[in-house]
């Protein structure tokens, strides 16, 4: 447990050593396809993100936080698994997640062990209950059709709270709005206009074709979405203090993966690339205020949420669950070396490139492998954005990489894999289609 942490669950202890802490309400917030550079307490010039700025500065935000996959259903299975996409199989969203064919458990069913209930409002087809994702949630809510806007997630949320139960819950709340098409609904469609610090912002990151008017008005109408879910937080935030739950719950922000927006000629998001593989992590534990809000630059990933939940909170989660974990709490152990990501399969009939592709993240470098195109490395202290491939100057540094790479690609083999699109009904392949995840 972090120094600070600590101190301020000593202060939260109750007066009889004998009684046991009382479990804590856990809020679980994903917004999809949310860059982490697009958060004003990430350093965005533009006011996208008030309520969620404002919870960081009560709250631990870890700058330095990378996704195992750039695409929506795998990288929800690392967060709730812990477990890296190689560990789980599901490399697409048109796939299924057996959690017990896989020999795996997930954070709600673990948490149901310990006397939770459980809830989850997801936004899209990527995460409806007929992928798995939904294992554990004794509670599931899901759109009738491909998604659903983040106004609806909310009022059905609030809905839900209006009897909440006298367990502790986990509730799990994913948006789906800065996902392409980029359409925010009034006023926020009209929030943000082209100005000269956009284009210096445009300019500056190396964004394909940004002098084209219709490439910064993606860019405004992407800030948009984000500014309408930041207020639908707000909403949720704003009925958890009237219900007098909102100081003590535990309340994680974070993001599946981040969004192209035309970095490396590449709009959407599924590939790997810094501005897809960088995500938010915001973390507020019971209690917390400005006081002790901190911010850690340590390298830290996706699977790491659940360690850090499971540890800095003393949750009772067995110790056969804890071994499945294959992230890490930096906020006890900041010595993670690396972080493996990987890129999406392509589905039958996919926009999306095939073959293998890797990267592997390091405090300094990031290494990536691919089975059909050159191999890349770039020196992230001093090209953060990926502009300058660097691949011939440090060999040495390439073969260690290799050699990390090789050896958890090793301990994979053999691995079960998660079921393909084969059993996935039409109507629901037609709405992944909808989405642009098949041709």
């Amino acid at each position: 447990m972090s120094r600070v942490l600590g101190a301020l669950f000593a202060l939260l202890l109750p007066v009889s050593c004998g009684s046991p802490r009382p479990l804590p309400n856990i809020l679980l917030i994903t917004v999809d396809t949310l860059r982490a550079d697009r958060l004003g307490c990430y350093g965005y010039f533009r006011n996208t993100t008030p309520v969620i700025d404002e919870l960081a500065k009560r709250s631990v935000l870890f700058e330095n936080v990378v996704t195992q996959m750039g695409c929506t259903l795998p990288a929800h299975v690392s967060l709730l698994t812990s477990t890296r996409t190689i560990r789980h199989g599901v490399q697409n969203n048109a796939m299924l997640f057996d959690a017990e064919a896989l020999g795996l458990r997930t954070f709600p069913q673990m948490l149901q062990d310990a006397g939770y209930r459980t809830a989850a409002f997801v936004s899209a087809a990527p995460l409806k209950d007929l992928t798995g994702i939904s294992t554990g949630f004794a509670h599931f809510s899901q759109p009738e059709e491909r998604s659903r806007p983040a106004d609806a997630v909310t009022e059905d949320v609030l809905a839900w709270l209006e009897t909440p139960p006298s367990e502790p819950i986990l509730l799990w709340i994913h948006y789906f709005d800065p996902h392409f098409l980029y359409r925010p609904p009034p006023p926020f469609n009209q929030a943000f206009k082209t100005n000269e610090r956009l284009l210096r912002y445009l300019e500056h990151g190396a964004f394909t074709n940004w002098e084209d008017r219709a490439v910064q008005y993606s860019h405004n109408q992407y800030d948009g979405e984000i500014l309408f879910v930041d207020g639908q937080i707000g909403r949720l935030f704003e009925r958890l203090r009237e219900l007098d739950l909102f100081d003590e719950a535990v309340i994680v922000f974070t993001s599946d993966h981040g969004e192209g927006l035309g970095q490396h000629d590449w709009m959407q998001h599924g590939q790997l690339h810094a501005e897809i593989l960088q995500v938010p992590l915001i973390l507020k534990l019971p209690g917390m205020g400005s006081e002790e809000a901190e911010r850690r630059a340590d390298l830290a990933a996706l699977v790491d949420v659940l360690p850090i939940l499971t540890e800095e909170l003393e949750l009772p989660v067995s110790a056969s669950d804890r071994a499945q974990f294959e992230g890490m709490n930096p906020l006890s152990d900041p010595t993670r070396e690396y972080v493996l990501s990987e890129r999406m399969t392509a589905p039958s009939g996919n926009l999306f490139r095939r073959g293998e592709e890797y990267a592997i993240t390091g405090r300094r470098w990031r290494y990536y492998y691919a089975s059909e195109k050159d191999d890349r490395l770039f020196d992230l202290r001093t090209d953060p954005l990926e502009l300058r491939n660097v691949i011939g100057e440090y060999p040495a540094v390439v073969t260690l990489m290799k050699e990390r790479l090789d050896d958890l690609l090793t301990a994979a083999l053999g691995l079960p894999g998660a079921p393909s699109d084969r059993d996935l009904p039409p109507e629901f392949i037609a709405e992944l289609r909808a989405l642009g995840y098949v041709d």
